[in-house]
């Protein structure tokens, strides 16, 4: 389920995460199999990898090793491409079971909660001390707006 003003959020944060990085691999706005953005380009291949590894993985852990580039498939076909962690979580998680675990879940990050590790593994996790005053991560860009919107006011109203 989107987060309220969801729609207004991924628009910021595409146009945001092109200025950053261009040619960006995918972008983190939530977590698990839940929010995960990519180009169009990338989509065929990504299900490929993810058919073939299937059963050597849960979903959740393919997408990590093809954002990290662990394997020799995922780090050529990456290449030098970023993957985008974006501050807050923009996703409300329905459901309380886990392709990782067999007990119910009872908590899950809410809307507009913060995406830091242990949230999300750390190469797709927003990091807070490199981008004190941003909202995508990597910010290290020359054309950075070193400033961001804080979506998180609107917690309240979903």
């Amino acid at each position: 389920e989107l987060c309220f003003n969801g729609f207004y959020v991924l628009q910021y944060m595409i146009d945001k995460s092109n200025r950053y990085h261009n040619n960006w691999l995918a972008i983190r706005t939530s977590y698990g199999m839940n929010g995960i953005i990519m180009h169009s380009k990338d989509m065929k291949v990504f299900a490929d990898y993810l058919l073939r590894n299937q059963q050597r993985r849960p979903p959740d852990h393919l997408v990590v090793e093809w954002y990290a580039g662990e394997t020799k498939e995922s780090k050529e076909y990456k290449q030098n491409r970023v993957n985008i962690g974006f501050r807050y979580n923009i996703f409300n998680h329905i459901g309380y079971v886990s392709s990782l675990r067999s007990q119910r879940q009872t908590t899950f990050p809410m809307c507009y909660d913060e995406l830091f590790v242990p949230t999300v593994f750390e190469v797709e996790a927003f990091n807070p001390r490199a981008c004190p005053r941003d909202d995508i991560w990597p910010c290290d860009v020359n054309n950075a707006d070193n400033g961001f919107v804080q979506w998180n006011m609107y917690k309240h109203l979903n």
